[in-house]
């Protein structure tokens, strides 16, 4: 829904952002609704994941999905969803989000993924609401998870954490990794150059962009296991990693603009051969996942699917930001000067 709210507003196709809207409407609409249903009959027939909210994966991107088309002059229904998202997130005692989930397979976990399906989110509600205390929590999460996640050896982020065995699957898979940098970009664009936490995460987002970008293969695109020669090429991770890239250079936050640049426009181009056919189909984007301790779950069981939805909203985001990025380097030339453009934060 994201990807389809940003493309309308990148090609002037209202249209298009009518159908997201409609989208995101039959879900707030009908959610009042499935509350009642799930305490009648014990399970919603419709909008079940909203209802059911076992973890961030149920709500965080959907939420963030509905804040981004939230109308200027306000809407109700929205606002209460997004007041039930935003304080229902499982904590562990030192703030870092995880997954609770008692009885089931990622019992007692932190995922990569989550900083995807929290922040975008509470830096939108913050937006919103002038609730500053939401933006500083989405700051913190990125801290936390750096310290539990971060494989500074390989500068990149292991997939999960299991406190049930006291250690990282140290695992970089690549939408994990994916996951991470673009909501980090999210993120540095609303957050205020004087925040306390602006310069940790600055320098996370420059670790991050580095260690990725020495995993680039030669045909633009990286592989499902990043570090990993064997493993297939992915598109969802590539085409995080070009959007996030591409903000990176356009906002200014990247010291070697022209690697990173360069990095983005020949992920693009890999995406355009390797993963968008002539119809628009995407191809290339590995399965929802698990996780697991070893490299062969990633490469062997997490097979790609053909429109996955995993991989069709990034892939259109992607596709607006390297727009954004060929704009920004065509006016920059054009003035001889070298700047980025002005973040919504003054940075």
């Amino acid at each position: 829904m994201y990807g389809l709210l940003q493309t309308a507003r990148e090609l002037g196709r209202p249209e298009i952002g009518d159908y997201a809207r409609a989208h995101i409407d039959s879900c707030t609409d009908w959610y009042e609704y499935s509350l009642w249903d799930k305490a009648a009959y014990g399970f919603p027939s419709i909008n079940h994941q909203l209802v059911l909210m076992k973890m961030l994966d149920n709500c965080g991107s959907f939420g963030s999905a509905m804040l981004e088309a939230y109308p200027s002059e306000g809407n109700a229904d929205y606002l209460g969803i997004a007041d039930f998202i935003a304080n229902r997130l499982e904590r562990r005692d030192d703030g870092a989000y995880y997954r609770l989930c008692v009885g089931e397979y990622s019992a007692d976990t932190m995922w990569a993924d989550d900083l995807y399906m929290s922040a975008p989110f509470l830096s939108r509600y913050a937006g919103i609401t002038g609730n500053r205390q939401y933006l500083d929590d989405a700051a913190s999460q990125f801290l936390h998870y750096r310290r539990y996640l971060y494989m500074e050896d390989r500068g990149v982020m292991s997939h999960v954490y299991d406190f049930k065995y006291g250690k990282a699957t140290r695992i970089p898979w690549g939408r994990g990794n994916g996951w991470t940098l673009f909501s980090l970009s999210e993120l540095l664009e609303r957050l205020p150059a004087e925040h306390a936490d602006r310069p940790a995460l600055l320098a996370f987002f420059r670790e991050l962009c580095a260690g990725i970008a020495a995993q680039q293969g030669e045909s633009g695109l990286w592989r499902q296991v990043l570090t990993d020669p064997d493993a297939y090429e992915e598109a969802s991770c590539t085409a995080m990693f070009a959007y996030a890239f591409a903000r990176g250079v356009r906002f200014g936050w990247l010291e070697d603009a022209a690697r990173y640049t360069e990095a983005a426009l020949r992920a693009w181009r890999g995406l355009a051969a390797k993963a968008i056919d002539r119809q628009g189909n995407v191809h290339g984007v590995c399965s929802g996942s698990r996780y697991s301790f070893t490299a062969d779950y990633y490469k062997y069981d997490l097979l790609t699917v053909v429109n996955d939805n995993h991989g069709t909203g990034i892939m259109m985001l992607a596709g607006v930001e390297i727009c954004r990025l060929e704009t920004f380097l065509r006016e920059r030339d054009s003035s001889g000067t070298p700047g980025a453009v002005q973040a919504r934060s003054g940075v």
